[in-house]
């Protein structure tokens, strides 16, 4: 049946299809025993950011480092160096690793099982170098929406820690608290979606929801028409279908394909928002989405919304070199 672009986009449930009583298997998640890096400045996107990382570390028995950046550069109007009455000099990274242990202790009941550090140095660069040196798997942090008075990106952050450091990123809103329990997932047909729908898989919550979403662009960037595409919706839906059968199934999580037409980053947050989903997984940000259409533009739109958490997965391409995420 060819789906009918002016009427809601076709979606088709595969759980039953998918996964039978005796295919039933759990996968190994590419986080399984690897370094977790949750980066918190203390805000309440950055506190739901480390309820986070407390749920997936516990899930996936990962190596969980709570990280705070402390920039020596930036005007803060105090001393670097703080002496206490009985003499002793503290520098600031011991100041700001001990309020980072105090801010963990209230909300994180194994954050004593954690390794808490403070280090020197802009955030996004100290948060990537540190993700490199750990050769972290994920780094978690928050995501807060751009302020229109304000001409500083919120999003400056989250989008250099995921340039320099070639890390998948799990930005959080502050409305997620734990496991994402249904992630929308862009992808095309090829090896880098399959690559981003297995990091989504991977932190999904247990009993959780994932949809592949393709979504045929009718203009390119600039606002140009592209060409038309030999790719039909039904030859789509059976990509779809054959992506979805190579994904290892997972005990109680079901998978469901949508394919619509529309503006990418406009379509996947509609669908997420209609499916009620709490994170959306994308690539970055050099990996194309349906002829020309850069993931990366649509990972920056997605931020600025800032109404879902992201997930984002640098391509393979960037590096020359397979990611923590390849297969």
């Amino acid at each position: 049946m060819r789906a009918n672009p002016s009427k809601s986009p076709v979606v088709y449930s595969t759980f039953d299809s998918h996964v039978s009583a005796g295919a039933m298997r759990d996968v190994k998640a590419p986080l399984d025993g690897r370094v977790l890096v949750v980066a918190t400045d203390g805000s309440r996107e950055s506190r739901a950011a480390t309820a986070v990382a407390s749920v997936l570390g516990r899930r996936h028995r990962t190596t969980t480092v709570a990280l705070r950046a402390f920039d020596y550069s930036a005007d803060s109007g105090r001393s670097s160096v703080v002496v206490a009455p009985w003499g002793r000099s503290y520098d600031a990274l011991d100041i700001a690793r001990h309020l980072l242990t105090q801010e963990l202790n209230r909300d994180i009941a194994e954050v004593e099982t954690w390794t808490v550090r403070a280090v020197a140095g802009r955030p996004a660069h100290a948060i990537a170098a540190e993700a490199r040196a750990l050769d972290a798997a994920l780094v978690v942090m928050g995501l807060r929406r751009q302020r229109p008075d304000v001409d500083v990106s919120a999003h400056d952050t989250v989008r250099q820690v995921l340039r320099e450091s070639n890390v998948p990123v799990l930005a959080t809103t502050g409305s997620l608290a734990g496991a994402p329990r249904k992630i929308v997932v862009g992808v095309d047909f090829g090896l880098e979606s399959m690559r981003i729908a297995h990091a989504a898989l991977s932190v999904l919550d247990d009993d959780g929801e994932l949809v592949l979403a393709h979504v045929q662009a009718d203009h390119r960037p600039g606002g140009r028409l592209r060409p038309s595409t030999a790719l039909g919706d039904e030859t789509s839906i059976a990509s779809l279908e054959r992506l979805r059968r190579a994904l290892p199934a997972r005990s109680n999580v079901s998978v469901e394909v949508v394919h619509e037409r529309g503006d990418v980053a406009a379509s996947l947050l509609a669908s997420a928002t209609r499916q009620h989903a709490d994170c959306i997984a994308v690539g970055a940000p050099t990996h194309t989405l349906d002829d020309g259409v850069t993931i990366g533009v649509v990972a920056n739109t997605l931020m600025k919304a800032g109404l879902k958490s992201l997930l984002m997965i640098p391509s393979v391409r960037r590096s020359g070199a397979a990611g923590p995420y390849a297969n």
